[in-house]
């Protein structure tokens, strides 16, 4: 899901402004290299949970069985702790067929 928020100034908080859901088939292997790539990255083992940060262009969530851990960035090339996950992601979503779901 890519979901796409503004500041509403009037109602002051975000709204959702765009979304997509889409689904896709992966091989296990792909499955695992991205959870690799996620849970062993530095930005993600460091992140604590409930911190939350005032400008961020970029989440990556992890459901597991204890529940969700969603870690934030502003991801710009000087994000270097954070900035493999997203390339790892990126990598997989060039590799996959995405089927929009409406």
């Amino acid at each position: 899901m890519v979901e796409i928020s503004r500041w509403d100034k009037a109602a002051k908080e975000k709204r959702v402004v765009e979304k997509k859901d889409s689904t896709a088939a992966i091989t296990p292997e792909q499955f695992n290299a991205l959870a690799q790539a996620i849970v062993t990255n530095e930005a993600f083992k460091a992140w604590r949970e409930g911190t939350m940060i005032t400008v961020s262009n970029c989440s990556i969530s992890v459901v597991h069985t204890g529940g969700t851990k969603t870690v934030m960035s502003n991801v710009d090339e000087k994000a270097t702790a954070f900035l493999p996950m997203v390339q790892a992601v990126q990598s997989l979503e060039t590799q996959t067929s995405w089927n929009l779901l409406k």
